[in-house]
């Protein structure tokens, strides 16, 4: 039986031939957390815009349900895949619930408008979410962070296989970034698999799973949490000296940098 997500020996160059990606290969299975580190353009969102058949790749291959990307229609994609990107640019003032339910676009006929079923599910995600208090405000209208927020839930609410966060906490204060993580996890408990990108090796800590420590060669590593997040590996990454440690606490293991 195919893996929900085949990575095979994945290649990509922009138009100055530069090798963004080189031969990068993992599987994901529903249920799976895989958090992707590396340093400011190393290609992470490169990687997920070929995911989702945005950029085409210069070589390899990508499956879902063992199918070629480059054999499935947009439609076809989203209904495997919701994409969360690091910001979304929204100019219409839609209340914060109609955008929510727009996540249901690849479920729809071209003409059709979202159901009552549709409606309720939006407002199940906000409630779950806490999002009740904004939900019809516009947009427009809201912080950053909300947005993010309110950008999860429409992830959510597309009921996809499989949901790719582009660095979800970059725009959330800190304990929203907890809340984030939480529904993360939460989501990965009853079946979907997650990808997110992530400048923090604490966030690949906190949600377990496996890792992948893209270098800026293009070249990628991967395994469990526990195997690939060594302090040697991640203070060559970041350039910077980094100890993991278990903190008596906290009860954990967590990576922190030297003082300053």
């Amino acid at each position: 039986m195919a893996a929900l997500l085949e990575v095979n020996n994945a290649c990509f160059a922009y138009q100055d031939k530069r090798l963004i990606l080189n031969n990068v290969s993992f599987s994901i299975e529903k249920g799976d957390i895989f958090t992707i580190l590396g340093p400011n353009g190393s290609g992470k969102s490169t990687l997920l815009n070929c995911i989702t058949h945005l950029y085409s790749l210069t070589a390899g291959e990508i499956l879902i349900d063992g199918k070629d990307v480059n054999h499935m229609s947009p439609s076809q994609i989203a209904q495997k895949i919701a994409y969360l990107p690091q910001s979304t640019l929204v100019t219409y003032g839609y209340s914060v619930r109609e955008f929510i339910v727009m996540g249901r676009a690849p479920h729809l006929g071209i003409f059709s408008k979202p159901k009552q079923e549709d409606y309720m599910l939006a407002d199940e995600t906000i409630a779950m979410m806490n999002l009740t208090h904004f939900a019809h405000k516009p947009v427009t209208h809201i912080s950053g962070g909300e947005r993010q927020l309110a950008s999860i839930a429409r992830a959510i609410v597309q009921k996809p296989e499989l949901i790719l966060f582009d660095e979800p906490t970059s725009a959330l204060d800190y304990g929203n970034q907890m809340k984030a993580l939480r529904m993360i996890k939460r989501l990965s408990e009853e079946g979907y698999a997650v990808i997110m990108t992530s400048h923090n090796p604490d966030h690949a800590i906190l949600l377990g799973g496996a890792a992948g420590v893209l270098s800026r060669t293009g070249q990628m590593e991967t395994g469990s949490v526990d195997e690939i997040l060594e302090q040697e590996r991640l203070s060559e990454l970041y350039g910077t000296k980094l100890q993991i440690v278990y903190v008596n606490e906290i009860a954990r293991v967590a990576c922190l940098p030297e003082s300053l």
